[in-house]
């Protein structure tokens, strides 16, 4: 891997980080009875989710400020939602290709 990829892999590490910020927000916005392990399981699936979406924003080369803005949002909708979107949106793309 060349430097560029490394400096890209980075750059969607921190788009993970702020996507798992909110992942944290939505789980205390949306739980009445806190728990430390869905918390963070909640938190960490969002960020995976958020770095996937980074990724994406990479390969479309987005401004960061649109990049930063999506994968929080993503976060926040949670990894469920945005796996769905994902592969509703990945499958829709490799049928048009076939």
């Amino acid at each position: 891997m060349g430097e560029q990829d490394w400096l890209e892999l980075y750059r969607a590490a921190l788009y993970g980080s702020l996507a798992v910020i909110g992942g944290f927000v939505s789980y205390l916005c949306n739980t009445t009875e806190f728990s430390v392990k869905m918390f963070l399981i909640k938190g960490f699936s969002s960020g995976f989710a958020g770095f996937l979406i980074g990724l994406l924003c990479i390969y479309f080369e987005l401004p960061n400020t649109v990049a930063f803005c999506i994968s929080g949002t993503f976060g926040y909708l949670g990894a469920e939602v945005t796996i769905a979107l994902l592969k509703k949106t990945l499958l829709k793309h490799l049928k048009d290709k076939i």
